[in-house]
């Protein structure tokens, strides 16, 4: 709240020493007409330099807001893959894996068979 409307910045970044409310104020005192108000063209240039700071603020916010959006929906992705992964190693199906470990054994099995049958032959063998 300080910082959007009590301190109020010039275009240039300098700050103005007027809040908001005073901007306010001020313009309505030059509208009724109270004596030592400051004049028409300083009170619309205070609110214009009022609403332009509230502006680059809001900017500021959003860009902020973006980027907080931004990463809570890569979270949530990533989230979503360790889920997903985590869920893939603990729903394993036990009979499926006990099934393939069992044909991938007697695959092995049969191959080192046939390597030792092959290995034993050689030309000496037929010819004898």
């Amino acid at each position: 709240g300080q910082g959007v409307f009590m301190r109020v910045t010039n275009p240039d970044g300098s700050l103005n020493g007027r809040s908001v409310f005073d901007a306010l104020k001020n313009m309505i005192n030059n509208l009724d007409g109270v004596a030592g108000a400051p004049s028409a063209a300083q009170s619309v240039d205070d609110l214009k330099n009022s609403l332009g700071h509230i502006l680059k603020v809001r900017g500021n916010l959003g860009a902020q807001l973006n980027q907080v959006e931004s990463l809570t929906t890569a979270g949530n992705d990533l989230s979503l893959q360790f889920d997903t992964r985590l869920s893939k190693l603990q729903g394993l199906d036990y009979a499926e894996a006990i099934s393939r470990f069992n044909q991938q054994t007697v695959q092995l099995q049969a191959s080192q068979q046939s390597f030792a049958k092959v290995s034993q032959l050689s030309l000496f063998n037929l010819i004898s």
